[in-house]
């Protein structure tokens, strides 16, 4: 059986997905690093060495931490709206466009100059 993680403090940042439990930021130590002690890039790179489905729940996580409580009239709003876009899709009323052709339109939109 696998060894529960040590409880922490609301000022660590620790991540926990099932068994496995990751630190972001994480030094040499296997216990979370305070946030205080943690600059950004340092919460980033210990982000970015995580697998690719790890960074996305980690991402997901974070954005709910700034979201707030659900509001169900947002819900039922988007709910409506992804209706209407799939009926448009599947009534040929709208095109699709790849995604390596719109990334590349994005760039050139928004590129720095």
């Amino acid at each position: 059986m696998a060894a529960e993680p040590r409880p922490h403090h609301r000022s660590e940042s620790f991540y926990s997905r099932g068994q496995q439990h990751w630190l972001v930021g994480q030094q040499s130590s296997s216990y979370p690093l305070p946030m205080s002690q943690a600059s950004h890039a340092a919460l980033l790179e210990g982000a970015l060495k995580l697998p690719p489905d790890d960074r996305l729940a980690l991402a997901t996580e974070l954005l709910h931490s700034v979201e707030g409580p659900d509001d169900p009239e947002w819900a039922q709003a988007w709910s409506a709206e992804i209706a209407r876009r799939i009926q448009e899709l599947d009534e040929g009323k709208v095109e699709t466009i790849p995604w390596p052709e719109l990334r590349a339109q994005l760039r050139a939109r928004f590129a720095f100059k």
